[in-house]
């Protein structure tokens, strides 16, 4: 069991769990991207960097609570990194479900004053697997601090390679399974801590959780479009036909074919 070292100590931390730094760092900025890019097909691209603002509430909360609460944490560090670890997956991907199915819509901010309270429910959903993400990262610190540059080292360089990897992945993947990519470095960031703790009896939790993240993945829609978007009028077409889809960092794009369509030059 790894304890926190004092300054002037030798390292005690194993470079798998920095690996594990590096790779939750990088699942947690792929997840950041995911959403970005969740809400922008399923509602409207201006409204993506709000994601952004999400995070840094989430980081923000809980580094204010382990100032505060710090000799509380550091009592049972382990045990607080590892349950942060095996509830992330699960949370990444439940709370997205969760969100699309609130009727948000950030058109009608001005007209309907509903529309706040939904959006406060975005940031309140939003904001669980990012206090998580922050719960590992910022406990890891309190545990390396002795060797705080290499955990920084380790997490700067995870952050940027993970956002690499989403951003690779969107030639690659439809934006409904991007989801992959964060669940993925997560994953193995997890197996990567896990093995470092030398405790077999972690490993079932971590497979659990990994089942329980895919069945969301699979089961539950990640992305609902708007019905206030054009593409939802041309779905809803009883001849409705979709004639080509492509997916990259550029955007999402799909074309439907349909006798209702009706184009008149100089006039529509």
């Amino acid at each position: 069991m790894m304890t926190p070292a004092g300054p002037g100590q030798r390292d005690s931390i194993p470079v798998t769990a920095y690996l594990a730094v590096a790779f939750v760092s990088g699942a947690i900025l792929a997840y950041e991207l995911f959403i970005m890019r969740v809400f922008a097909i399923g509602g409207w691209s201006h409204f993506g960097s709000t994601v952004i603002s999400i995070a840094m509430f989430g980081f923000g909360v809980f580094s204010t609570a382990l100032c505060i609460w710090k000799r509380f944490f550091a009592k049972t560090l382990i045990s607080w990194i590892n349950l942060s670890l095996v509830l992330l997956g699960p949370a990444m991907l439940a709370v997205n479900s969760l969100a699309q199915e609130i009727p948000f819509n950030p058109i009608f901010l001005v007209s309907d004053p509903s529309q706040k309270f939904y959006l406060a429910y975005y940031f309140l959903l939003y904001f669980v697997p990012f206090i998580l993400g922050a719960m590992f990262l910022g406990l890891f610190f309190l545990l390396a601090q002795a060797n705080f540059g290499k955990a920084y080292f380790a997490n700067m360089t995870g952050s940027g390679l993970g956002s690499l990897t989403l951003f690779a992945a969107m030639y690659c993947f439809l934006p409904e399974y991007l989801f992959l990519v964060p669940v993925t470095l997560w994953f193995v960031g997890a197996a990567f801590w896990f093995y470092s703790q030398r405790q077999a009896t972690l490993i079932p939790a971590l497979v659990a959780a990994l089942g329980l993240t895919l069945i969301i993945g699979w089961q539950f829609s990640q992305i609902s479009v708007s019905p206030y978007k054009g593409v939802s009028y041309a779905r809803n077409f009883p001849d409705s036909e979709r004639v080509y889809e492509a997916a990259s960092p550029f955007g999402y794009l799909e074309v439907y074919s349909s006798s209702y369509f009706h184009f008149a030059p100089g006039l529509s």
